[in-house]
């Protein structure tokens, strides 16, 4: 596109004369439908990284409980990383905030976030102790592991070409 003095624009490869209002058109309609490509390619790819997940997971073995898999294609390699989030129960905590007391608690815990602070956490896990042992059974008591949104990314494959 070319932009000539009377505020119109050539589009040098068929010669047209295009106003401004018809190219503000042209380019809205075209972003509209790019935007349409886009969601639908965005759906495709969840729809592909969902089911290579599970794929994975069913491929490996009890015995190998690992949080990697790695699968083969003819010219690539996915990696599907299995992910996992914690939910933490408000009222075990809030329990446990109770029978340890506030100082105790915030050494392990943000107050008001609830949030761990998980370098403490692996301080008490490495005492031996019974109280550390009954604090971090508490602890646990208020965790749970839930899976999340696995992680799926394309290596290079086993050949020189293109994935």
């Amino acid at each position: 596109m070319k932009a000539l003095e009377d505020g119109t624009f050539l589009n040098e490869e068929t010669g047209e004369v295009i106003s401004r209002d018809m190219l503000s058109d042209i380019m809205i309609e075209d972003l509209t439908y790019t935007n349409r490509e886009i969601a639908k390619l965005r759906k495709r790819k969840d729809y592909l990284e969902t089911h290579l997940s599970q794929y994975a997971r069913e491929s490996i073995s009890e015995s190998n409980k690992t949080n990697t898999v790695r699968v083969a294609g003819e010219k690539c390699v996915a990696k599907v990383e299995f992910k996992n989030t914690v939910k933490w129960d408000m009222q075990k905590l809030e329990e446990l905030r109770t029978n340890v007391g506030d100082d105790v608690f915030k050494s392990f815990f943000k107050i008001g976030e609830y949030k761990p602070i998980l370098k403490e956490i692996k301080k008490v896990e490495a005492t031996a102790g019974e109280a550390a042992k009954e604090l971090l059974k508490q602890i646990s008591a208020a965790k749970t592991e839930v899976p999340a949104r696995d992680s799926v990314t394309i290596e290079k494959g086993p050949s020189d070409g293109d994935c």
